[in-house]
C-alpha cells in the first residue's frame, strides 16, 4: 500500500491515499504529528483546481516573466591545439 500524489498548497495539502485503505489506518493517521503539529486529516470528495502557476512562487510585485531581461547566453569555445 503506497501514498499517491501530494499536492502542497499555501495553507493545506492534499494526499492521495490508496483506495480501500483500512479505516483503522485512517484513524491512526488522525493521531500523527508532523514537525510537532497535528495533521488534522479529513476526507474530501473532490479537490479544487490549483491556482494559476503565475501566482505561485513569485515575489509579490515581481515583473512578469516576459518583461524580465533575458540573461546573456554563455558559450564555451575550445582553444585550437598548438
Amino acid at each position: 500500500m503506497h501514498i499517491g500524489r501530494v499536492d502542497i498548497r499555501e495553507d493545506h495539502s492534499y494526499v492521495d491515499l490508496p483506495e480501500g485503505m483500512p479505516k483503522q489506518i485512517f484513524k491512526e493517521l488522525q493521531k500523527v504529528r508532523v514537525a510537532g503539529r497535528e495533521l488534522r486529516i479529513s476526507r474530501v470528495s473532490e479537490k479544487p483546481p490549483k491556482p494559476p502557476r503565475a501566482t505561485i512562487g513569485r515575489h509579490p510585485g515581481a515583473a512578469p516573466r516576459e518583461a524580465r531581461h533575458a540573461k546573456p547566453k554563455i558559450t564555451a569555445r575550445r582553444r585550437p591545439k598548438d
